[in-house]
C-alpha cells in the first residue's frame, strides 16, 4: 500500500469509528427515552448503509496493488 492509500484507509478507519459513536449515542438517546425508536430508525438505517460503503472501500484499498509511476 502506499502512503496516500494509507492516509485514506486511516480516514476511513476514523469515519468508520464515528459512526459506531453515534450509533451508540443514538441507542443511548432512545433507551433514556429523549427520542422515539421511530425517530432513530432511519438514521440507523442510514449509518448502516454509510458503514457498509465505508467497510467496502477500506477492502478495496487494501486489495489494490500499488500502482508504479511511470519515468
Amino acid at each position: 500500500c502506499s502512503g496516500k492509500t494509507i492516509s485514506v484507509w486511516h480516514f476511513l478507519s476514523i469515519a468508520s469509528g464515528s459512526l459506531a459513536e453515534l450509533e451508540t449515542q443514538l441507542l443511548i438517546g432512545e433507551q433514556l427515552d429523549y427520542f422515539p425508536s421511530t425517530t432513530i430508525e432511519p438514521i440507523l438505517r442510514l449509518i448502516a448503509e454509510l458503514r457498509s460503503k465505508i467497510d467496502g472501500l477500506s477492502k478495496h484499498l487494501l486489495n489494490t496493488p500499488p500502482q508504479r509511476r511511470s519515468s
